[in-house]
């Protein structure tokens, strides 16, 4: 019994020499909870939303702060706080009022600094962080500079691969003190319209900005980037039903009214918001849209909101939408084989509609990766459950406009419900062939 009490002494002088009794360092007794995350993308921002981070709850945004640790050290890693309203919108405290042609540099700095109204962390709200930026788990030991802490969570994460790894995320007693220089995954350039990272740069229409009209890859051989796209394009096609007459509605991408209205230029994710409308018929124009490009590392999402205010079908049959990226037919594009599950053989885009073109639009597949010598691009459609539009991929590979379209054609619009905001997300995984470092996307 004496050993044991002088051990837990000694013990707990070492504790305290340590500075372990006082708030500049941690230790594992410090984790007031922990949640897990699995089936999680090496290649992906890991997104905790505040739903399930209940820890967060109510915190001040300003208050938080990422860390992970690295040689039994507690390092701050980069992260963002991103604002979401009830309706899955993500929220800035004003749009961009002006025709951006018009903005000065200034005036874009100054709008693009979108400090939420709302300071509280809620569970609409997501807090955003890297996985290769997680370390070791805490351990007794592990220690960190001048750090007061009102709360720390620690956070589990697993991929597919069975790669385990951990972060913390601290709750000052005000304000995170946080002040090095934290590392910039994406950068987003307001005047230009571009964003870019180290493995790609998409820029954007001046007269249609929710579409893209350049996609680079960035490798060794050029800085600015290996351009492979000639653009994005978009196929509406209906019956338009009045009085009991039926009328042919066909609309593309050249129908689109567009406005850049906002946007955040974050360490981990750039989030830009487009307001849209198309024409409709007779000058009248359809309602208001809103597209989100959210882009990070290794890629980035596009989130069409739709809010009908009456339902497509009141209107409109066998209403239709292709969306499409047309694939540069410029000979220094090395071959580019398109597969999708069902098609494995892959479809060479050379604009000639081969069996394996058609082939790849009968699948039925609702997913696709581009591939060439310089990298992978898996694309997806996902939508919530019980949103009735059905989407598969398409191929049009063809002389002129029609070289290299690739993307999803989606069907029964007359069918969706306009009693909520649907959702739907395209996602673009760019991993260049230097960087592919699992098979798993």
């Amino acid at each position: 019994m004496t050993n044991e009490i002088l051990r837990n002494l000694l013990r707990f002088s070492l504790l305290c020499m340590m500075g372990l009794s006082s708030p500049s360092a941690f230790s594992a007794g410090y984790i007031n909870d922990a949640v897990e995350y699995s089936s999680l993308s090496i290649y992906k921002p890991v997104v905790l939303s505040g739903e399930k981070l209940n820890s967060l709850i109510s915190a001040p945004t300003d208050s938080i702060a990422v860390y992970s640790v690295l040689n039994k050290q507690f390092r701050p890693i980069s992260f963002q706080i991103d604002k979401k309203d009830s309706d899955g919108y993500y929220t800035f405290s004003e749009d961009i009022k002006s025709n951006n042609s018009k903005l000065s540099v200034d005036e874009y700095e100054i709008l693009g600094d979108y400090l939420n109204n709302d300071k509280l962390f809620d569970e609409n709200d997501e807090c955003v962080f890297m996985m290769s930026d997680a370390g070791s788990k805490l351990s007794w030991n592990a220690r960190s500079e001048n750090i007061r802490i009102k709360h720390i969570t620690e956070v589990k994460l697993r991929n597919d691969s069975n790669y385990e790894r951990f972060v913390y995320v601290v709750v000052f007693d005000g304000l995170n003190e946080v002040s090095e220089s934290l590392h910039d995954y994406v950068k987003y350039d307001p005047v230009h319209d571009v964003i870019s990272t180290d493995t790609y740069k998409i820029g954007f229409s001046k007269s249609t900005p929710v579409l893209i009209n350049e996609m680079k890859w960035i490798n060794n051989l050029s800085e600015d980037g290996f351009n492979f796209i000639d653009g994005m394009k978009v196929n509406h096609n209906g019956v338009l039903k009045f009085f009991g007459m039926r009328f042919d509605f066909v609309r593309n991408q050249n129908d689109y009214n567009s406005r850049t209205s906002g946007y955040k230029d974050g360490l981990i994710r750039v989030i830009r918001k487009t307001e849209n409308n198309i024409r409709m018929f007779w000058g009248i124009d359809s309602p208001a849209f809103n597209i989100d490009y959210v882009a990070y590392s290794h890629g980035f999402s596009m989130i069409n909101a739709i809010d009908l205010p009456f339902s497509i079908g009141t209107l409109f049959d066998d209403v239709t939408t292709d969306m499409l990226m047309a694939w540069s037919d410029d000979v220094s594009v090395p071959l580019t084989l398109v597969y999708s599950d069902k098609v494995k053989d892959g479809a060479a885009i050379d604009g000639d509609m081969s069996s394996r073109d058609i082939a790849i639009n009968n699948s039925g597949d609702q997913d696709f990766i581009v591939s060439n010598q310089i990298g992978d691009i898996k694309v997806s459609l996902t939508k919530e459950d019980g949103f009735q539009v059905k989407h598969r991929v398409i191929m049009l590979d063809g002389a002129g406009e029609n070289y290299g379209n690739v993307g999803f054609h989606t069907s029964n619009w007359e069918n969706v419900d306009n009693d909520k905001v649907h959702q739907m997300l395209f996602d673009v995984l760019m991993i260049s062939s230097s960087n592919k470092i699992s098979s798993v996307y």
